[in-house]
């Protein structure tokens, strides 16, 4: 049971006992349905009804439009209190490319900051150069991969995925990066890079060929 008092009038459970005048009691049942309907657009995190919802509570809280609005409000209410348990967040705020919130990572003490990397089992050596360098917030650019094997020869024709994340925010890129060939010998051009925010960002490339495949991460401190 909530109580609340505002000046001279005593509220519990939601029932206004008339012990002020009526304008302050129409005040008060204002204030309780606004902090309701608050509550439970919350918990139901419906981003599109919820435009409709915050426009409807900017009207309740001028007591000009309450007894227009009021009932419109109860009824939103009652919805969203019963379609809020079978909302699935992520279905609502899709995570972006890369990994879930679940995965978050410490940043490390150090970062391996180094743009040539051998990759995870040993069959290529990468090398990743941003252009421009330093890689820029929030701007589209590209960055230019260059593949050989572990004996130094040039990777040709090789099929390679992009994922980047943020370790620390459990969130990846705003956009799907692609790579095409740079038309040199071992060398991809990787398009639509864009880091939206500054911090610690790991790029993961899957690299396959005709007889393997592996992959290599390099790691962005911006």
């Amino acid at each position: 049971m909530i109580t609340l008092k505002a000046g001279s009038c005593i509220v519990a459970g939601g029932l206004v006992q008339n012990t002020c005048g009526e304008t302050d009691i129409m005040i008060t049942k204002k204030n309780i349905l606004v902090m309701r309907m608050r509550h439970y657009f919350t918990q139901a995190k419906q981003v599109e009804d919820n435009m409709v919802h915050f426009k409807i509570i900017h009207l309740l809280e001028s007591s000009r439009y309450f007894v227009i609005i009021a009932p419109l409000a109860v009824l939103l209410l009652l919805a969203s209190s019963a379609t809020a348990k079978h909302i699935d967040p992520n279905a609502i705020h899709p995570p972006l490319s890369g990994m879930h919130k679940n995965h978050l990572r410490v940043r490390p003490a150090v970062i391996d900051t180094e743009t040539t990397q051998i990759s995870k089992s040993g069959h290529f050596v990468v090398t990743y150069s941003s252009l421009p360098d330093p890689a820029p917030l929030s701007r589209i650019h590209r960055a230019v991969l260059k593949v050989t094997d572990k004996n130094g020869k040039p990777v040709d024709n090789a099929s390679i995925k992009l994922k980047g994340d943020m370790p620390e925010h459990g969130h990846g890129m705003a956009t799907s990066p692609a790579l095409k060939s740079g038309g040199k010998a071992g060398e991809y051009i990787v398009q639509g890079l864009k880091f939206q925010m500054p911090g610690w960002w790991e790029l993961i490339f899957d690299i396959k060929t005709e007889k393997q495949s592996d992959s290599v991460v390099f790691n962005l401190d911006l």
